[in-house]
């Protein structure tokens, strides 16, 4: 196991849930293996993070519940929780993101009940209180061409330049602000933007694109007709 979470000072309901999460901490191991087998455990930095600041907050609402013990924990508490978020306004999508992570949590408790041979604790719910079908539909923000048009009219000479480069490459607006001409390549009477993952290169893709990874964008119809 790569990096583990590591307790701090003497409270008892952090360092059991810090363990817990711990037991089901593989980030470094294959995530594929882990599906392939039905086995739900921590695979990246983003998710350990996520799992185990959803935890310290339930932790924190467990203490001024008066709970000082995960391990007997019901599903009473679960429930209270879900509706104490509720309450908070919070939006479906974080009440989503809250269960899965306290599921996580669970079967981080349940690793650590079987190594120590008791019996699992059933304090979550087998079905969902959220649902991914009851979030947000998303809503379409895009403006009209007419709009853009205008828009495109009012902004600087080299706010036009970024936006000619965003709309000719798909760049992202970081991306199309520290171009330089090195990222634009000709092949075969065609125009791509391209940041290497070399980080010695000229167009080397380190602060430029996002995570600073190799990225390849072809020009589209639109930019060729008018270069």
């Amino acid at each position: 196991m790569g990096y583990q979470v590591k307790s701090r000072g003497g409270n008892r309901l952090k360092y059991q849930i810090e363990q817990c999460i711990n037991s089901v901490n593989k980030v470094g191991s294959s995530k594929r293996d882990a599906k392939k087998y039905g086995v739900s455990q921590i695979h990246s930095y983003k998710q350990l993070k996520e799992v185990l600041s959803v935890s310290q907050n339930f932790g924190k609402w467990l203490l001024d519940q008066g709970v000082k013990d995960l391990f007997k924990l019901k599903k009473a508490h679960y429930r209270k929780y879900i509706e104490y978020m509720q309450q908070k306004e919070v939006s479906i999508r974080h009440l989503i993101n809250v269960e899965t992570n306290l599921r996580l949590l669970d079967k981080g408790m349940k690793h650590i009940s079987n190594a120590k041979g008791y019996s699992n604790r059933a304090w979550i719910p087998k079905e969902r209180i959220f649902h991914f079908y009851n979030r947000d539909k998303p809503i379409n923000r895009s403006i009209s061409d007419e709009r853009a048009a205008e828009i495109y009219e009012r902004l600087s000479t080299s706010a036009k330049i970024g936006t000619d480069l965003q709309m000719a490459f798909g760049v992202r607006l970081k991306e199309a602000s520290k171009t330089i001409c090195a990222f634009i390549h000709r092949q075969e009477n065609e125009l791509f933007w391209i940041a290497s993952d070399d980080p010695k290169a000229i167009n080397s893709a380190k602060g430029v694109t996002k995570g600073g990874v190799h990225v390849k964008y072809h020009v589209v119809q639109v930019m060729k007709k008018e270069l």
